[in-house]
């Protein structure tokens, strides 16, 4: 479930509480699980002082380190981290995500573990997402591998937007105060088949989200500028890979793409 709440007003403190009841009987009017949690929206535009934001990326079901979860999840509370920015590769389908059900038990797996579920219940987060999460290594848009007993790319794309919130629309930025704007980009919805050969018209980020990243850029006023895609765009790259700007795959958009932010002070990639 999803549920929009909009008119927040900057740099507060809400807090929330779900609960859960059973789809029918007596059972219906009564709770069976409840959650409460608190959350504090972004500073407000003209508000000068230091943040500390988080970005994670990668995060396999394999790597957590014991049944609690991640120890990575303690570090960030521990750090008085303000929000996080979860870059891509959230989970992991690959093999194991070939059908629906599948795919959200995934989710839910992760999502169960005690140090997400308690740094989530606190801390704001935008999440991104790239090729393991939305489909298979190196995905493009279109592809429907055989041995995925019928799960498709654009299945994948709606599971994410489910489990996530992400805005139909998915790149976005955010003003965190007076000194800092943040990109967050799109790797995989626009992007062309890595198989093309590569030249002009080969993208990653597709031409409207392109020119939303130079028009926004250059029309920000922060003295900052933070750009966060789920995929590499400084090199070199590991050999096998074919599917991001550090690659010979994509040369063309990606050696544009690092003269324009070289353009601008302060701007982190």
């Amino acid at each position: 479930a999803i549920v929009e709440a909009s008119d927040l007003f900057p740099g507060q403190a809400y807090e929330f509480r779900t609960e859960v009841r059973s789809a029918g009987g007596k059972s219906q009017r009564v709770p069976t699980s409840t959650l409460s949690g608190r959350f504090r929206t972004l500073p407000a535009v003209d508000e000068q002082r230091a943040f500390r934001l988080a970005v994670a990326t990668c995060q396999e079901f394999d790597d957590r380190d014991g049944p609690h979860g991640f120890d990575a999840y303690r570090t960030m509370l521990h750090r008085k981290t303000e929000a996080l920015v979860m870059a891509g590769d959230v989970v992991y389908y690959d093999a194991y995500a070939r059908n629906r059900p599948l795919a959200h038990y995934l989710w839910q797996r992760t999502y169960g573990l005690p140090t997400v579920v308690e740094f989530h219940r606190q801390i704001p987060a935008y999440f991104l997402k790239d090729d393991h999460d939305t489909y298979m290594d190196d995905s493009w848009p279109g592809q429907e591998l055989a041995w995925a007993e019928g799960f498709t790319f654009e299945e994948g794309q709606e599971i994410f937007r489910q489990q996530t919130g992400l805005p139909d629309v998915p790149y976005r930025s955010l003003r965190i105060g007076r000194d800092l704007e943040v990109w967050m980009l799109e790797g995989r919805d626009y992007r062309s088949p890595n198989n093309v050969p590569d030249g002009p018209e080969k993208t990653i980020l597709g031409a409207e989200q392109k020119r939303w990243l130079i028009d926004g850029l250059t029309a920000s006023t922060a003295k900052y500028r933070i750009v966060i895609p789920p995929t590499p765009w400084v090199g070199p790259d590991r050999d096998k890979k074919r599917d991001n700007y550090s690659n010979a795959n994509f040369a063309v958009e990606g050696s544009e793409l690092r003269g324009v932010l070289a353009e601008f002070p302060n701007t982190v990639i």
